[in-house]
């Protein structure tokens, strides 16, 4: 099975957005964070939402929360000693990356486990060949999930993201240089772009015409080719920090620290949603009709409430969601 695939690596971190002021974001203890169920992301593939969380008490337990609508909430899987890093979805088909294992979803509700070679923060993608992962900076492809083959190697530098429309990858790393050897399957064509902009990226999105890459210090950059890039013109505090940028089909959307949500249609015009949440949001997805947005567990809430998550249907509005560990969830509209 041969393809032609554009992987587009884009080395880069950013000068500061000038934001207008500093905030305080909320926050609790690091003793009592490790007991928060914080959901870490989400996306949406295979008719439904499915969102991360890992606890870190004594050892980590990951837990897996899925959903149709985005408001009922239920664990489909819970395991001592797992840590789920990165999910990936397409129409059919959810994978899940860990250190040394991937879960693959069997579209009967089970999640199916096989073990890969250890690798450390490793990124999962799902395109209509099969699957690729990132293990650090070795790209890895799989038709089924279970026997993976070495594409490349970059040489250099460290992962931080990667997304995916149609056949064209964006990968981004750190680096001032890369260096990158081809191996032949998917005929990986790589176009490589230097940027150095003084800030640390921490997200990037595509949807076919223009790139969103965001990150710390409020970082928001924009381009159609990765030469010329962008800072559109939306006010945001200095010390915010864009933790994630998604695609949602018809627009861009931007979490980020002390409740921040951004949008855009195109890319270059944003507007702000003030959440009211303090605490940081970590993930978004969406379908045609439903975006959700999830991320770290308020302050206040009780320890078996799952992370934060806010839904917006039909563009009606966001309201939060609240769910718990006990396969039940409690809708609280704003």
């Amino acid at each position: 099975m041969k393809a032609s695939i554009r992987m587009l690596i884009l080395l880069m971190s950013f000068y500061p957005y000038l934001g207008v002021t500093d905030v305080t974001c909320t926050s609790y203890p690091k003793a009592k964070k490790a007991q928060r169920i914080d959901l870490d992301d989400v996306v949406w593939g295979d008719s439904k939402f499915t969102a991360l969380a890992n606890v870190d008490v004594i050892d980590v337990t990951g837990y897996i929360f899925e959903s149709e609508d985005g408001r009922e909430w239920k664990v489909t899987r819970q395991r001592a000693g797992e840590r789920y890093w990165s999910i990936a979805a397409d129409h059919e088909r959810a994978i899940i990356s860990g250190n040394d294992f991937v879960l693959l979803n069997d579209g009967q509700g089970n999640w199916l486990q096989f073990d890969v070679e250890l690798s450390f923060h490793p990124k999962v993608v799902v395109d209509k060949y099969g699957y690729i992962r990132f293990d650090h900076l070795v790209v890895k492809s799989s038709e089924d999930g279970r026997e993976w083959k070495r594409e490349l190697y970059i040489k250099e530098g460290k992962l931080i993201d990667v997304d995916l429309y149609d056949d064209v990858y964006l990968v981004l790393v750190t680096n001032n240089t890369l260096e990158i050897s081809l191996k032949a399957r998917r005929e990986f064509r790589i176009i490589q772009w230097k940027k150095d902009f003084g800030l640390m990226p921490a997200s990037l999105a595509y949807n076919g015409h223009r790139m969103v890459v965001v990150g710390e210090n409020g970082l928001l950059k924009t381009s159609i080719d990765g030469v010329t890039w962008i800072t559109p013109e939306i006010e945001l505090s200095s010390n915010i920090n864009l933790n994630r940028v998604s695609w949602n089909e018809n627009r861009f959307l931007v979490v980020g620290d002390c409740g921040v949500l951004l949008k855009s249609v195109d890319g270059m015009l944003w507007s702000k949603y003030e959440s009211g949440e303090g605490q940081s949001f970590l993930g978004s997805a969406g379908n045609s009709g439903i975006e959700v947005v999830v991320g770290e567990s308020p302050l206040d809430a009780p320890t078996n409430q799952v992370g934060s998550i806010l839904v917006n249907e039909k563009s009606a509005g966001w309201s939060k969601v609240i769910a718990s560990n006990h396969n039940s969830a409690e809708r609280h509209d704003d």
